[in-house]
């Protein structure tokens, strides 16, 4: 898997946000300089991915392949409104 690194970014988001680092789960269409995402390159069957949020990030975590089935009681899927981001309707 191809590798790239920001040395400068700008906008109030990157600017704002306390994230250590980008794993490329969004769609290719808006990959940088044509580098593969994580998904395009995954040797997997399941390229489904979910999100555990609970209080603290300490406590949240992300499981890639599909979900941790022992922690849940009920499951909301959502259809992604365009293939860029992951941007959902939640409406």
């Amino acid at each position: 898997m191809g590798f790239g690194e920001v040395t400068s970014a700008s906008g109030i988001s990157f600017i704002a946000s306390q994230m250590s680092g980008i794993l490329g789960l969004a769609y290719s269409s808006i990959s940088v300089d044509g580098l593969d995402t994580f998904m395009d390159l995954a040797n997997l069957t399941d390229k489904s991915f979910s999100f555990y949020l609970h209080d603290t990030q300490e406590q949240s975590y992300m499981t890639i392949p599909g979900m941790d089935d022992e922690l849940y009681d009920t499951i909301d899927t959502h259809k992604v409104v365009e293939q860029k981001y992951w941007a959902l309707n939640l409406a």
